[in-house]
């Protein structure tokens, strides 16, 4: 089950959907780690080269791994209910604009590096891709520096983790 991220003012940590459904691989509903809840599975480890710390800079996607390798193996059936609030601290990123890009960098690997390992469909992959290039337009064109710089870091972190092939 999964359902929504809320910080202690009342705003939503991320964008979830208004109806409730059952999850999809490519239609997750906003799941994030803190937002999840499992019937535990022995038989599923986290794939400890990906994520926080990730010797391979691929900074995120350990969740989302773990619940895909869920969906996929062993057939889960994931419920995402609109009513379900999850409250979670709001995170106080850093304000330096270098550390905000490597780590949104970071992460957009770990979203290129699942998108390969998972055999998302083209028409997924696509969006992926197309979506920061039109952010990186649309950001350039209203003179957003930091914004188009942050959809540039998307699109190469997204490329770099498609085509990463991790040292087994």
């Amino acid at each position: 089950m999964t359902g929504k991220g809320m910080n202690e003012n009342g705003v939503l940590t991320s964008i979830f959907p208004d109806k409730s459904a059952t999850l999809t691989r490519e239609r997750r509903c906003g799941a994030i780690s803190y937002t999840l809840f499992f019937k535990f599975c022995p038989d599923v480890k986290f794939d400890e080269r990906i994520g926080v710390g990730s010797p391979y800079n691929i900074g995120a996607g350990e969740e989302t791994d773990y619940l895909l390798t869920l969906m996929e193996q062993y057939h889960y059936k994931i419920w995402y209910d609109e009513k379900l609030i999850i409250h979670h601290p709001v995170f106080n990123p850093s304000s330096d604009e270098t550390a905000l890009l490597n780590k949104q960098y970071s992460y957009s690997r770990g979203a290129g590096f699942l998108m390969q390992k998972h055999q998302f469909s083209l028409k997924y992959k696509i969006r992926m891709f197309v979506r920061p290039i039109i952010g990186m337009m649309v950001y350039f064109i209203k003179g957003d520096r930091f914004n188009c710089k942050k959809s540039i870091r998307n699109v190469k972190g997204r490329w770099e983790g498609y085509h990463f092939k991790m040292k087994e």
